[in-house]
């Protein structure tokens, strides 16, 4: 079975996290699969706009941790590193349909999305510290600006759940709808989306992504930080023992 399945039907790339028995955990093979898709489809003029998905009960439960103590070296060709770039990069837009347990990246590539829709079993969680590590993928940034500071402080530092209705509250997500209507949902926007004047619509998209230039500033920082503690003691004590 596909870590990633990807299918195109008219004009619209359908992109799933597909690893169920890992619980959508994400390893390095999976960061190739994901930016070729995207940076595929971007490139692709019979593509207008992606939807990435999980599992009903699974967005992604975060890095694949095993993976992640074999290649700590976090050069610009590491593949995590790559997939990060192409998130930020991606022009046309991006609806994310969530299930789930949505936990360290898989909150944060939904970021990056332009659309978000939540069933109403999910849960996010920013647990990096907790793990000895720091935030990636922007998030840094991203979050405090969504939010607000104090509210950001609160979800990275302490590393705790939160459900669909405080995402919604706190603007990280569109709408909660229902588990099992939320693809067909995130479905029917994207049918909508088509309808538009895509060029108009791609150029809108690049003009609310004004801060293109900050976002891949502050991945940089995040990356040397984040390459840092993940080759410390503490953080590798953390991951063997979560690892069991």
């Amino acid at each position: 079975m596909p870590l990633i399945t990807v299918s195109d039907k008219d004009k619209i790339r359908t992109i799933q996290i597909n690893r169920p028995e890992k619980k959508n955990a994400i390893n390095l093979e999976m960061y190739k699969l994901l930016t070729h898709a995207l940076k595929d489809g971007d490139e692709d003029d019979t593509i207008n706009l992606f939807i990435l998905h999980g599992h009903s009960e699974y967005f992604c439960a975060g890095n694949d941790l095993k993976d992640f103590l074999n290649h700590q070296q976090l050069t610009i060709a590491h593949p995590t590193v790559q997939f990060l770039y192409q998130l930020i990069d991606t022009k046309k837009p991006m609806i994310a349909s969530v299930s789930g347990m949505a936990i360290g990246i898989g909150t944060t590539i939904l970021l990056h999305c332009d659309l978000i829709y939540a069933a109403d079993n999910c849960r996010f969680q920013l647990p990096f510290v907790n793990l000895s590590l720091v935030p990636e993928a922007a998030a840094s940034l991203i979050v405090p600006q969504l939010c607000g500071a104090k509210k950001a402080n609160e979800l990275f530092f302490l590393g705790q759940p939160f459900y669909a209705q405080e995402a919604l509250e706190m603007g990280f997500i569109n709408k909660v709808i229902t588990s099992q209507q939320v693809d067909q949902h995130a479905l029917s926007i994207a049918h909508k989306l088509l309808k538009q004047p895509q060029a108009a619509l791609i150029e809108t998209k690049k003009l609310l992504k004004y801060q293109q230039s900050a976002l891949k500033n502050q991945l940089q920082l995040e990356i040397k930080s984040f390459e840092k503690f993940v080759q410390s003691d503490e953080a590798r004590t953390l991951f063997e023992n979560f690892l069991g």
